[in-house]
């Protein structure tokens, strides 16, 4: 099997390399082995993916079966296959892609669980989203939208901003500007934001309400949140290095996927 490995220390990412004969995943009780068709890519390591069940553990008792179509994350998710517990994984909304749904389970439900479970947003309300253009930032702004809330987004570029605009932002604001929070005011005509969106601290908090996911796949049914993929899909694991760096250089926006096997994968 074919697996992003690291054996030793690294200084850079670009000493990252693809361990081509790398051990098979053991399938433990309460799992699912998944042939990965795509993973999605973070500044934290908690792995994303996307992908086909291809075995079980006779403990699963029938809640997944060979051949679903699922998401989830789990430890090792570089490479060909994974086995991850069965509470990792869901599966792949209808007519969704691989790619798409890829970074769904840690970006949509930590912005949902901000917005909606802590942060009880109401039409008419301004949320402010930092970090618009990012992948929890997006997903944000397209729920606080849904919500019907008026939304600024801020971000560190014109381009950034323009995207958040695309995806729902009413209003966006570069925080590099000295007077950024004065045009935050300005926006609002001088009543502030009702909501402030700041996703550090709020992922694992995120994972555990059942009743996000049901809000989540409802939105997503009607078509009023949408997974946002950055324009360049890294084809092949030896392209993982290349996809972390646009990353850190902060290039990107959205979700950064990687094609294991390469051969972009067709909708459910």
């Amino acid at each position: 099997m074919k697996a992003v490995v690291i054996s030793k220390l690294l200084k850079t990412i670009d000493e990252l390399e693809v361990d081509l004969n790398a051990p098979e995943p053991e399938l433990k009780e309460n799992q699912v082995l998944v042939e990965i068709k795509a993973a999605a890519l973070n500044y934290f390591d908690i792995l994303q993916f996307a992908g086909v069940v291809i075995a079980v553990h006779p403990t699963v008792n029938n809640k997944f079966k060979p051949g679903d179509k699922v998401f989830g994350f789990g430890h090792g998710s570089f490479a060909e296959r994974v086995a991850t517990n069965i509470e990792n994984v869901l599966l792949i909304p209808n007519g969704m892609s691989f790619e798409e749904a890829s970074g769904l389970f840690i970006t949509c439900p930590t912005s949902y669980t901000a917005l909606v479970v802590s942060a009880n947003l109401q039409k008419d309300e301004w949320c402010l989203v930092h970090a618009a253009a990012g992948g929890v930032g997006i997903a944000a702004v397209q729920i606080a939208k849904a919500l019907g809330a008026k939304v600024i987004a801020t971000s560190g570029s014109k381009d950034k901003l323009a995207i958040a605009k695309n995806y729902g932002a009413d209003f966006g604001v570069n925080y590099k500007d000295k007077d950024w929070q004065k045009q935050v005011l300005n926006i609002t005509g001088g009543h502030g934001v009702d909501v402030v969106y700041d996703p550090v601290g709020l992922v694992q908090a995120s994972l555990k309400f059942i009743e996000v996911w049901n809000g989540l796949f409802k939105l997503f049914a009607e078509k009023k949140l949408k997974p946002v993929i950055y324009k360049n899909v890294y084809y092949g694991l030896h392209n993982v290095k290349h996809g972390l760096k646009a990353i850190a250089n902060r290039e990107t926006y959205g979700k950064v996927v990687v094609i294991p096997n390469g051969g972009r994968e067709s909708k459910i």
